[in-house]
C-alpha cells in the first residue's frame, strides 16, 4: 500500500447478520507493526418488523356522517428504527390522512376522524438505520353506523308441528355476519343461494307464534323484523296463516291459498306508488282480483280475500239475491289511512243470473260498514260467455256481498232489508230505499197506467156526450 494514501480493504470471508469486529494491523519497511483501534460494525440483512396491532372504533356519532374516530396503534420489534409513514385510505381508494415522524420509541398511537361510512384501509412502512423498509399488509376496518336492511320474513311448508322461515338481508357499508331467531326456540339461519333459511320445529299444533327475526352485520349493527304464524290444527288441515313486517317491492310477495275458499298474499315490502294486487283464478270465490296502492313505503305487510258461506251473527244479511259473501282481510302494517284507490274485480255466472231473472245491469257490489250494507258504484266490464265481469272501487276492506243491484220497485211491493247507496250516487227518480224491481213488477206498473188512462177518456167522453145532449 502506498503511504498517507487511502486503501480499500476486502474481507476475505462473508459476514453474517449481527456485530463483527474490525482491527488492521499495519507493518512498514523497517518491520515496525501498528495496529488500529477495534472498529465495531453491524451488518442488518433483515427487513424492519413492524405491524399495526389494532384499530378500534372510539366513539360513533349518530351515522357516522359527521365522522368516526379511529384509534390506530402499531408497534416494532427493531430496536435500530429511523423513521416511518402511517396512511389511510378510503375504499376509492384515496389518500385521506398521513403520518410522518421519526421513531421516539417502538409503539404509536394516533387518532383519525373518518368522514362517513364506509370501507377504510390503514398501511403503515418503516424505515430502520440501514435504510431497509418494510410495509404492511393493508389493514381494513369497517366504519359502520348503519343498520343492515332485511327484506322481511316468509313463512312456508307448515306442518302442524314445524314451518320453514325465509328472510333475505344486506349491508350497503360491511356486510352481513349472521341472522339468527327467537321466539318459537331459537337458532341460527343457513345461507343458501343468497336467502336465509331457518326450520322451526318441535312446535304446538294450532298455535301462534311470533318469531323475532335478526341480522347482523359485521360491524355489530342489527336489524329485527316479527313474524307471526299458526301451525295446522292437524296433519289434514288445508289452512294457515301468517303475517310479517320487516323490508323488495309489491312483486314480490308470497301467494298462500286453498281451493275454494281464500287466496292470501304476503309482500317484503309494498312502495309509495306501486300497486299492490291480489288475483285469484277460482271463480267459485267470486273476486278476481284485489288491488291497491299506499301513501307511503310499508314493510311486511299481507292481505287475504276468502268466501264466506255464513256471515257472523252480528252482521245481518242482505234480503236481496246474493251470488256470494266474501271477506278481505289485511295484517296490521296496511292501516285504513294508508290504502288509497283500492278496487275489487268480481265475476258472476250467466246461469245464475237466468235462473235469477237479472240483467247483467242488474248487479252491484254492496260493503258492510258502519254496521248497514253500502252499494258501492259498480262497471260491468266484458262477458266470456261464461261469467260476467265487473269492477268497484271501494274506500277500504271489510264484509262485502256480490248480489242483486238496489232499483225502482212499484209501491205496495214488500222491500228488502234497506241497502244505502253509496255517497255521491244519484238514486233512480222515484225509488223506494231497499226496494227490488223485477221485469214483471215493471210490467205491471205501465200495465196499470194504460188503464187508468183507457178509464179516464172513456169518463171524459161520457161526460161530454151528456151535455151535448142536453
Amino acid at each position: 500500500m502506498t503511504p498517507n494514501t487511502n486503501t480499500t480493504i476486502t474481507a476475505n470471508a462473508s459476514l453474517t447478520a449481527g456485530i463483527t469486529i474490525w482491527n488492521v494491523s499495519c507493518t512498514d519497511s523497517a518491520s515496525y507493526l501498528g495496529n488500529s483501534s477495534n472498529y465495531t460494525l453491524t451488518t442488518d440483512l433483515t427487513n424492519p418488523a413492524a405491524g399495526i396491532a389494532w384499530v378500534s372504533e372510539l366513539a360513533t356519532s349518530g351515522d357516522g356522517t359527521t365522522g368516526s374516530h379511529l384509534s390506530i396503534n402499531f408497534t416494532m420489534s427493531d430496536t435500530t428504527f429511523k423513521n416511518w409513514t402511517l396512511r389511510v385510505y378510503n375504499s376509492t381508494p384515496f389518500l385521506v390522512a398521513t403520518w410522518n415522524d421519526t421513531l421516539n420509541n417502538n409503539s404509536q398511537t394516533l387518532n383519525y376522524t373518518a368522514h362517513g361510512n364506509g370501507t377504510y384501509y390503514v398501511n403503515l412502512t418503516v424505515w430502520d438505520n440501514s435504510s431497509r423498509v418494510n410495509t404492511t399488509t393493508l389493514f381494513t376496518i369497517y366504519v359502520d353506523n348503519l343498520n343492515p336492511t332485511l327484506m322481511g320474513a316468509n313463512v312456508s311448508n307448515f306442518a302442524t308441528t314445524s314451518i320453514t322461515l325465509t328472510t333475505s338481508a344486506s349491508d350497503s357499508v360491511s356486510a352481513i355476519d349472521f341472522c339468527n331467531y327467537t321466539g318459537a326456540g331459537s337458532g341460527n339461519f343457513t345461507l343458501t343461494a343468497g336467502l336465509y333459511n331457518a326450520n322451526l320445529s318441535s312446535l304446538t299444533a294450532n298455535t301462534q307464534y311470533t318469531v323475532n327475526v335478526s341480522c347482523y352485520d359485521v360491524a355489530g349493527n342489527v336489524n329485527t323484523s316479527l313474524v307471526t304464524f299458526t301451525t295446522w290444527a292437524s296433519s289434514s288441515s288445508t289452512s294457515s296463516s301468517s303475517s310479517g313486517s320487516g323490508g323488495g317491492g309489491a312483486a314480490a310477495g308470497v301467494p298462500t291459498s286453498v281451493a275454494n275458499q281464500f287466496e292470501q298474499k304476503t309482500w317484503v315490502s309494498i312502495n309509495a306508488g306501486e300497486t299492490a294486487t291480489v288475483s285469484l283464478s277460482n271463480g267459485e270465490i267470486g273476486v278476481t282480483q284485489v288491488s291497491f296502492g299506499v301513501d307511503k313505503t310499508i314493510w311486511g305487510p299481507w292481505a287475504k280475500v276468502e268466501k264466506k258461506d255464513s256471515l257472523p251473527a252480528d252482521i245481518s244479511k242482505i234480503t236481496n239475491k246474493v251470488y256470494k259473501y266474501v271477506e278481505i282481510t289485511k295484517g296490521p302494517a296496511l292501516k285504513d289511512d294508508l290504502i288509497k284507490d283500492a278496487k275489487i274485480d268480481f265475476k258472476v255466472k250467466k246461469t245464475w243470473l237466468s235462473e235469477n231473472e237479472l240483467t247483467k245491469e242488474q248487479v252491484a257490489l254492496f260493503r258492510y260498514v258502519n254496521n248497514k250494507w253500502t252499494e258501492l258504484t259498480t262497471t260491468v266490464g266484458t262477458d266470456d260467455g261464461t261469467y260476467v265481469h265487473y269492477s268497484s272501487g271501494t274506500p277500504g276492506f271489510s264484509y262485502f256481498a256480490i248480489g242483486q243491484k238496489t232499483t225502482v220497485v212499484a209501491e205496495g211491493l214488500t222491500p228488502v232489508e234497506e241497502v244505502v247507496t253509496e255517497p255521491g250516487v244519484e238514486p233512480t227518480p222515484g225509488a223506494v230505499p231497499g226496494a227490488v224491481v223485477t221485469p214483471e213488477s215493471k210490467s205491471l206498473t205501465w200495465l196499470l197506467v194504460v188503464i187508468a188512462v183507457i178509464i179516464a177518456a172513456v169518463i171524459i167522453a161520457v161526460l161530454t156526450l151528456k151535455r151535448k145532449r142536453a
